[in-house]
Formats: structure tokens, sequence, C-alpha cells
């Protein structure tokens, strides 16, 4: 998770970010492309990996894990991986 986030904050800040996507998507909803070469003034696709990356961070405690069987925390590691990854190569 982020530098020293409760989990409190990151749900703050997962939900600040995927509101602002949300926003975006409903402003190209109801006027268009921003421009004649970018769909959406801000980085939508890259708001919404910070979302769910701090989401899963959230979920990773061993008391929602109880309730995942072998398959389902294979998927949500595998899932964690490849948002990181993507968030890694997204900042640089």
């Amino acid at each position: 998770m982020d530098l020293a986030l409760t989990l409190d904050e990151a749900a703050v800040q997962a939900a600040r970010q995927a509101s602002r996507a949300a926003a975006e998507l409903l402003q190209y909803f109801r006027d268009g492309p921003h421009s004649g070469v970018c769909a959406f003034e801000s980085d939508v696709t890259g708001m919404l990996a910070e979302a769910l990356k701090l989401t899963l961070e959230i979920e990773d405690t061993p008391q929602a894990k109880a309730f995942m069987d072998a398959e389902e925390l294979a998927l949500h590691a595998n899932l964690q991986a490849a948002v990181g990854e993507f968030i890694a190569g997204w900042m640089d």
C-alpha cells in the first residue's frame, strides 16, 4: 500500500480515483471525446488501475482471504501483480 496509508485512507483514495475516472467517462458519454487526439482530459485507465490496486490491497487481509478458495487466491494474486506492473510502467 502507499506509504503508511491506513485502510480507511486507502479506501478514500481509491474512491476518489474511481470517482474522477467515472466523471471523465460520463463526460465522454455526454460530450464526446475531449479532443481529436485524446478521448479524456485525464488518464482514466491509470486512475482506475490505481483505484483497483488500492482496493486489492484493502482486501489483502487474512480475514478476507479466509473466504477465498485456492483458485480465487491465485486469481487475486495474479491481478494484484498485473496491476502493480501496469502502474509501475505507467508511472515511468
